[in-house]
């Protein structure tokens, strides 16, 4: 049996440690083997602890968290530095639940992190631990990990550019003393954050929204790739079409260039990989091809 199935039987309070050979029916059922790694993934992005039920000072069952008022979110600041790391809080849970203290017991390296950890375990709401069945104040450590990869700091980082986005859209459409060209430099960068960020995760969770932005006919020539592979690319496409006249259009179309014969190269890298996306692969070589002949006809 693995690690982490046994974690999780213990984590439901289900099976003592006595009986952790009625527990490798997790391991035989696909469908519970899946739910296996959702609940880890869960519990490695939120760091709850598990903590023995026993020990030299009686039985004491130690307080569970159940929730936390306030969202443990990644610090943009932290995201864009790629910090990671994992802070080990040290908390004092109530007899009612709440938290009486919270204190960094080990660091992450880094501040900014620490202080988004202990913002959400001051909130946090426990199920109260006892010792001898009696209600106990007691402390317990919470592992809390950021890790840039986590599904649910990606999804954040996503939704905090998105409102970005229709912010610097606002702005554009509603103040004309704004100088434009100052606004176009800067959603030129915004853009060029989210290019590099699905860059570097190769996530897919952002190709809706990326398409939903294209216009026509651009985006119908783009659907059906958004659950195969990562096409922030596409927005160096979306910035030429929808400010044309930019002064930062050549400086787009060059990071369009580089974009599209980075995947190119990894497709034509990988020979199984370019059979099984061969649509894709020409779509990609069809928009390079269209860029350069552009160019060569100006």
């Amino acid at each position: 049996m693995n690690y982490y199935t046994l974690l999780i039987c213990r984590l439901y309070n289900k099976l003592g440690k006595d009986k952790l050979k009625d527990c490798k029916f997790l391991m035989k059922s696909p469908s519970l083997l899946l739910l296996n790694y959702i609940i880890l993934s869960i519990l490695l992005c939120y760091g709850v602890a598990c903590h023995p039920e026993k020990s030299d000072h009686g039985n004491i069952v130690y307080p569970k968290l159940i929730d936390s008022q306030t969202a443990l979110r990644y610090p943009a600041e932290a995201y864009r530095q790629n910090y990671q790391g994992r802070v080990i809080i040290r908390i004092l849970v109530a007899k009612d639940g709440n938290v009486s203290a919270a204190q960094i017991h080990k660091s992450s390296g880094y501040k900014i992190l620490d202080q988004a950890a202990l913002d959400m375990a001051k909130t946090s709401v426990f199920k109260p631990g006892t010792v001898n069945g009696m209600p106990k104040e007691l402390w317990v450590l919470i592992p809390v990990d950021f890790q840039l990869n986590s599904e649910i700091f990606i999804e954040d980082e996503i939704e905090r550019w998105r409102d970005k986005t229709q912010n610097y859209f606002l702005i554009l459409a509603s103040d004309s003393s704004l100088n434009r060209d100052e606004i176009l430099k800067q959603i030129f960068y915004h853009y060029q954050s989210m290019v590099n960020f699905v860059e570097n995760s190769r996530t897919l969770k952002a190709n809706n929204f990326i398409l939903n932005m294209l216009k026509e006919p651009v985006r119908h020539q783009w659907i059906g790739f958004e659950k195969m592979w990562p096409l922030a690319f596409l927005l160096y496409l979306d910035y030429e079409n929808r400010f044309p006249g930019s002064p930062y259009t050549e400086i787009v179309e060059d990071k369009l260039i580089s974009c599209l014969e980075q995947e190119i190269k990894f497709l034509e890298d990988d020979i199984p990989l370019q059979a099984k996306y061969a649509e894709l692969y020409q779509s990609l070589s069809g928009l390079l091809k269209t860029i350069h002949d552009k160019r060569w006809l100006n």
